[in-house]
């Protein structure tokens, strides 16, 4: 398989590409771990590799709107397997492959900043990009 049109899907929701801003749109796919790595009496390494390896994708979104991110959050919160730890399943395009890859992952805080307000209602209209991360469990 290949490209599909999408490059991230929460469970269900297909994230839109008007919500990715591609220029810093970064997948890390296939993370090796070592569990006890040490390096010999010449200095030669010694790796354990394990056979769990996660992934991570980060992208910032464009400047939205509030509606727009509201809509965004609220179909990511809705795909949660475990709200508490933020923890959904996530299929993704992985260069690696050439294919898609689904993992569980866990989405760390999100940290909003707002831009502007509108000022004839008082309310908050619009966001600054905001970097969202998905970490393979």
């Amino acid at each position: 398989m290949a490209f599909d049109g999408y490059l991230i899907k929460v469970g269900t929701y297909e994230i839109p590409m008007k919500y990715i801003g591609l220029e810093n749109y970064k997948v890390t796919p296939n993370m090796r771990q070592d569990l006890d790595p040490f390096r010999d009496n010449n200095g030669v390494l010694t790796r354990n590799v394990v056979v769990n390896m996660p992934s991570k994708i980060e992208f910032s979104t464009p400047y939205l709107f509030r509606r727009d991110m509201q809509d965004l959050m609220s179909n990511i919160r809705g795909q949660f397997t475990n709200a508490t730890e933020k923890k959904a399943s996530v299929t993704f395009f992985c260069e690696d492959i050439d294919d898609y890859k689904t993992e569980s992952m866990y989405i760390p805080d999100v940290p909003f900043e707002m831009y502007r307000r509108d000022p004839d209602n008082f309310d908050l209209s619009l966001y600054k990009p905001t970097t969202i991360k998905f970490i393979g469990y």
